[in-house]
């Protein structure tokens, strides 16, 4: 990565988003939880700063979904979009109308990329593989969807996570209808698994 990308981390509590902030690789990194989880996000950049370059770290807070766009308003120094997003641990829940994460996280990330945003997300199989797929599946419409299986190190690999590769397209894509009760689903659900151009 250049030094010039800004760097946005969805939800940032844990290591990965310190170790980003301390490589160095981007000239900003925001990192991202819901409000009460500040406080414990804030202690972890504190007990870390002396690897953290002053000025490059930002915490924000930020709500998924329509109801977080004032948070998304918020986000300072940098405005979106993003050069690059990552995420982890960010499904666990089955779509429900009471249990909307997947659809919220999938239009927070569309409002938080733009053209040349790629977005790196690593999920769990371990809580809920149907709905990664399902996730995935959704994202298709918006995003280049890529899984990174076989460009990830063997020693690195973790048999129940997931890293995808998400690029913006240039329209969307309408979402196939449904296959009828007699048609099985292909195999591996509506994920994609197509090269980015």
């Amino acid at each position: 990565m250049a030094y010039s990308r800004h760097e946005l981390r969805l939800p940032s509590t844990g290591a990965v988003s310190l170790a980003l902030a301390a490589c160095r690789a981007a000239s900003s990194v925001t990192v991202t939880d819901l409000s009460d989880m500040l406080p414990h996000l804030r202690l972890n950049v504190g007990r870390n700063s002396a690897l953290l370059q002053q000025g490059r770290l930002h915490v924000q807070a930020l709500r998924w979904g329509q109801e977080g766009e004032a948070d998304v308003q918020r986000l300072a120094p940098v405005q979106p979009p993003y050069d690059v997003i990552v995420g982890s641990d960010l499904i666990y829940y089955s779509y429900s109308p009471e249990t909307p994460h997947s659809r919220l996280l999938l239009w927070t990330l569309r409002r938080l990329s733009g053209p040349h945003t790629t977005i790196y997300l690593s999920l769990s199989l371990h809580h809920n593989p149907e709905e990664v797929d399902q996730f995935l599946g959704w994202a298709a419409e918006w995003f280049w969807v890529l899984r990174l299986c076989k460009s990830i190190p063997e020693e690195w690999r973790v048999h129940d996570v997931l890293v995808a590769r998400l690029r913006p397209r240039t329209r969307p894509v309408p979402r196939p209808a449904p296959p009828a009760a007699a048609e099985a689903e292909p195999e591996g659900g509506a994920t994609v698994r197509e090269a980015v151009p």
